[in-house]
């Protein structure tokens, strides 16, 4: 049988939303596929908030966001039992950076249940185990992968009701991190 390598290619050949993660080298294809496709080496990662006081799933959450014409907010979603979720794809144009960069600009959503406007608690007062434990391996996949990662605060307009702020400066979560595997 002759069967060329791409029909046995573990990565991402078409992107389709509302995916599960499942893995490290799952968003490490996700990452190359994306370079690939736009030749942007650089990304900027910022996250934010979703109050979920009702407990809804990824797909209810997307469904809330859209009524609120909040729709494409994030490229991937975060869950309290730290399943990493896509929506908008990486090299597509969001709700937070509607103009296209030099950079591609990835947004990810936490699923809340406190607000924190201030930035006074630390994450682990505020999320999950299992959240920080994705978000931090989400952190080292694309430092591994892409060239140049940065990381941007949002700043949530405190008239919304289902989005907030972090609650937490991204910034200083990554330099407690460690920068190796």
């Amino acid at each position: 049988m002759i069967a060329p390598s791409f029909n046995f290619d573990l990565g991402v050949k078409n992107y389709k939303k509302n995916r599960l993660i499942v893995d490290k080298i799952h968003l490490k294809n996700e990452i190359l596929y994306n370079i690939e496709k736009t030749k942007k080496t650089s990304f900027n990662i910022s996250a934010f908030s979703y109050l979920n006081e009702n407990n809804l799933n990824f797909l209810d959450v997307i469904r809330d966001l859209k009524a609120s014409s909040l729709d494409n907010t994030f490229n991937f979603f975060i869950n309290k039992n730290g399943n990493l979720f896509t929506d908008v794809e990486m090299s597509s144009d969001s709700y937070f950076y509607p103009e296209r960069s030099d950079e591609l600009n990835v947004v990810v959503c936490f699923s809340g249940s406190d607000v924190n406007p201030n930035n006074e608690k630390t994450a682990s007062l505020i999320y999950r185990f299992n959240q920080l434990k994705t978000f931090t391996g989400f952190i080292k996949t694309f430092r591994k992968n892409a060239y140049n990662v940065n990381f941007k605060p949002l700043e949530i307009d405190s008239s919304y009701e289902k989005i907030t702020n972090l609650g937490f400066d991204i910034s200083s979560f990554v330099t407690e991190r460690p920068n190796n595997d």
